[in-house]
């Protein structure tokens, strides 16, 4: 029974080290594929993945409580270097992302999280002072 609670614990710490990370190649497949729950798949890493960096990142500050959301959202721009203009819409940060995946073959292999962001970046860059 103990050699099998050991190689039971053994084939999980092996499967956790294992794991992987979507890469662009896998999402610029997704996102071509017509099929309506791959489409989501798609929409919803992007939108997920911009979000989700975001709020990881304004989540600290907001805690703080010295800042406006606007403060917040401006720090964060500056942090992550993109910088959207306002009233952009889920579909563009979609576009953009699909766009960079496309327009960048080379890179695809990297993380699929990377690649949303520097297409942000590229296409959002923020002022210079």
């Amino acid at each position: 029974m103990r050699a099998m609670v050991v190689a039971g614990l053994v084939c999980v710490a092996g499967a956790a080290g294992a794991a992987s990370y979507t890469d662009g190649n896998y999402l610029y497949r997704a996102c071509l594929n017509t099929d309506d729950v791959t489409q989501g798949f798609c929409i919803g890493f992007i939108m997920g993945t911009i979000e989700g960096i975001r709020y990881g990142l304004a989540y600290p500050m907001m805690m703080q409580g010295d800042k406006s959301s606007d403060e917040v959202n401006a720090t964060s721009n500056v942090i992550l270097m993109n910088c959207p203009p306002e009233g952009i819409e889920n579909g563009q940060y979609v576009d953009v992302a699909i766009n960079y995946l496309h327009a960048h073959p080379a890179d695809r292999h990297n993380s699929a999280r990377a690649l949303i962001l520097e297409s942000l970046q590229d296409a959002f860059p923020c002022p210079v002072d």
